[in-house]
């Protein structure tokens, strides 16, 4: 997906996000996440958890600008489409974490595994 500050929705027409958007776009929704990081090492502690909160920080950030450039793929879905498609995305996961389990077998690679693709809304 393109950066929000190059994408434009070509169904929806929204974007680019411009310097300043936030401040006349409307609806704007607000995402609070909670992360606890703990390292108990004396002399490490406060440098690691500081680098995993940053770490952390801009995996969200990715992740937010990912799904704000991929709109035209899940904007207008049902929340019934959504629950099948999370409900693949759970069964493909737990096919990687049940094949690391397994002692004696390779691992899966995630990426030989076909695609998650949306249905074309009804």
């Amino acid at each position: 997906a393109e950066h929000p500050s190059k994408f434009r929705s070509a169904l929806h027409g929204r974007g680019p996000l411009l310097p300043g958007w936030h401040k006349s776009a409307s609806p704007v929704m607000c995402v609070y996440k909670l992360v606890t990081v703990e390292f108990d090492y004396w002399g490490l502690q406060s440098r690691v958890e500081e680098f995993m909160d940053a770490g952390e920080q801009a995996n969200t950030l990715q992740h937010h600008q990912r799904i704000f450039g991929s709109m035209d793929e899940w904007m207008g879905r049902s929340r019934a489409d959504a629950g099948r498609y999370a409900q693949e995305v759970t069964d493909r996961l737990m096919l990687v974490v049940r094949s690391r389990e397994t002692k004696g077998r390779p691992p899966i690679d995630p990426a030989t595994l076909p695609p998650i693709v949306l249905a074309p809304p009804p």
